[in-house]
């Protein structure tokens, strides 16, 4: 099994990467198509604070308590996971580590730093805004 990360893209208000899963023995599953069937994701930021991909309790007009962690999409076949993750807000400083797992496929729970903070937090310092979105708020 390979799992990797990629496309980590930085702004003021979070950050969104892929993640791509490559299976060696076919996946399969009878509920194609649902969120069982899926792999789940958790985060970890440096500071202690947590979030999952099943986690999504939070009103967009205010600052979360804890790392809100949506998936964008994905896809998979009977080898194959790829998919993308919006990660909300921005790690602070330090190590950010992704959990997952994949018990329909096989994959035990696993965890890999995948980035540091400081470093997305730069990033994020030069995206530039091209334009308003009426009610978007700081999100």
């Amino acid at each position: 099994m390979l799992v990797q990360f990629d496309g980590f893209d930085a702004y003021p208000s979070g950050c969104a990467f892929s993640v791509d899963i490559q299976l060696t023995t076919p996946f399969r599953s009878k509920e194609p198509f649902s969120i069982e069937a899926e792999p789940r994701f958790g985060i970890a930021f440096s500071d202690g604070r947590r979030g999952s991909s099943s986690f999504i309790k939070y009103r967009p007009s205010a600052d979360p308590d804890h790392p809100v962690l949506i998936r964008n999409g994905a896809s998979y076949d009977s080898f194959h996971y790829v998919g993308t993750l919006w990660l909300w807000p921005l790690p602070p400083p330090g190590r950010l580590i992704l959990h997952m797992v994949w018990p329909k496929a096989g994959l035990p729970e696993t965890s890999v730093q995948i980035a540091d903070g400081s470093t997305l937090q730069q990033a994020a310092e030069e995206a530039e805004q091209l334009w308003e979105i009426e009610g978007a708020g700081d999100v």
